[in-house]
């Protein structure tokens, strides 16, 4: 079915990379996996949120353009001390990083 061009969300992105580890269930990651969103980079009301991809999956960003950046696992203590001030549930964040990285 043919849908006109549109830009995809964040929250578009996490649902869909849900969906497809689903099916294909190869474990590149799950739904506590870390990402953090960005909408509209460099501009005056540019957004920023982190969590796990099942709270991305109903992040509501705003208008375009957006971005999501999955965790890998080598995340430095500073890097994660950074994106967990924009965090959607702090207590959610650390229980995910723990459950990758063993620590929090």
């Amino acid at each position: 079915m043919y849908e006109k061009p549109r830009y995809m969300s964040v929250a578009e992105c996490a649902q869909q990379m849900l969906e497809v580890e689903n099916e294909k269930g190869e474990g590149a990651y799950s739904e506590n996996s870390l990402a953090i969103g960005v909408s509209r980079l460099g501009s005056e009301n540019q957004q920023f949120v982190s969590g796990t991809l099942k709270e991305l999956s109903t992040a509501d960003l705003g208008a375009p353009l957006h971005s999501l950046v999955l965790l890998g696992k080598r995340v430095h203590e500073l890097e994660i001390d950074y994106i967990k001030e924009f965090a959607i549930d702090k207590e959610s964040f650390d229980k995910a990083f723990a459950a990758e990285h063993g620590k929090a």
